[in-house]
């Protein structure tokens, strides 16, 4: 068979995609096509450690192609030096990433999300549980982007840490925000240093990442968008839950935006009882909102800006302001 593999765009590859049932997704940075002769007939993608969007036309499915895809992705990530890496993929696809040795980490109904033996998920979570003294009693469990740290979080930490012995505050490691990872993470150290039954953790890549949940940082609610909250609870709840030993998580209510309301419904459903919804905390008739608090400190207004955020967040912001004059 003249079979040949030659690097494309993600749009040629697009109608073999969707014949698969795959949603399309432009996120590459690498596409490789597979050919028979000059026909396209099989594609394969990456988005920096992740393969995704690997598909054979059907009326090639059964030679075993994928297996030639997957190699030349596998090659170009260890060109990239690369090491660590992961899968997307449908669930119909998903024996054949096991067969290769990979290791499943979750499955919804429509995807399977697996990862190489390197490192697994359960090594990363267990070394950082390791190195926790925790107090004897409840652990529950809040995961914050803290865009920057504002009065709502504050108070749902506060609350959380008063019911428990011990409450576990992840904070999203992935750097897509405004604010820094680095200066988010220490704004939460720096507010909750009252609370002495407060750890501040980071949330790893397993949890709100663009690896796991890249419509989080897009706050669009697309089909897409919830199949990666489902994904997102799936790790939480398989993963988090048992290695932290958590037993509640809390959350904001959301009676304003559809993306978090929906997130909170899929938490739900999971969680079942272990999970709060606590009502937010509203300052002069209004929600105390991350986005607000952005909206001021880009506005510069700092008046109204500074009853919505702890005093570390409120030197912080001045001092950035007047770093970026």
């Amino acid at each position: 068979m003249n079979y040949y593999l030659a690097e494309i765009k993600i749009n040629d590859a697009k109608s073999i995609i969707i014949e698969n049932n795959l949603n399309f997704d432009s996120s590459v940075d690498y596409t490789i096509g597979l050919f028979k002769d000059k026909t396209l007939i099989g594609t394969g993608s990456l988005l920096k450690n992740v393969i995704k969007l690997v598909a054979i036309k059907k009326d090639y499915q059964g030679e075993n192609l994928l297996a030639i895809i997957v190699t030349n992705l596998i090659k170009e990530l260890t060109k990239r030096k690369i090491v660590k890496y992961f899968v997307f993929t449908d669930l119909e696809s998903a024996p054949y990433f096991q067969s290769l040795g990979f290791s499943l980490i979750a499955k919804t109904n429509e995807v399977a999300f697996f990862e190489n033996s390197l490192f697994p998920i359960q090594e990363t979570l267990k070394e950082i549980s390791e190195n926790l003294s925790l107090k004897a009693g409840s652990t529950a469990a809040v995961v914050v982007n803290c865009n920057p740290l504002t009065n709502g979080h504050l108070y749902l930490i506060e609350k959380a840490s008063k019911e428990n012995a011990n409450l576990l505050v992840f904070v999203v490691e992935e750097n897509k925000s405004l604010f820094a990872f680095e200066e988010r993470f220490s704004l939460v150290v720096e507010a909750t240093k009252h609370l002495s039954n407060v750890h501040v953790l980071p949330s790893t890549k397993y949890l709100i990442s663009s690896l796991t949940f890249p419509t989080y940082f897009l706050k669009d609610l697309t089909s897409q968008a919830k199949v990666q909250m489902e994904l997102d609870t799936v790790i939480f709840n398989n993963y988090f839950i048992p290695i932290f030993k958590i037993d509640k998580r809390y959350v904001g209510s959301e009676e304003v935006d559809p993306f978090t309301s929906s997130y909170n419904e899929i938490l739900k459903k999971y969680l079942k009882e272990k999970l709060i919804i606590v009502k937010r905390l509203k300052v002069n008739n209004q929600i105390v909102s991350a986005s607000l608090v952005r909206k001021f400190y880009q506005e510069k207004n700092f008046e109204k800006l500074k009853p919505l955020v702890p005093t570390a967040t409120y030197n912080f912001l001045k001092r950035k302001a007047t770093i970026n004059k």
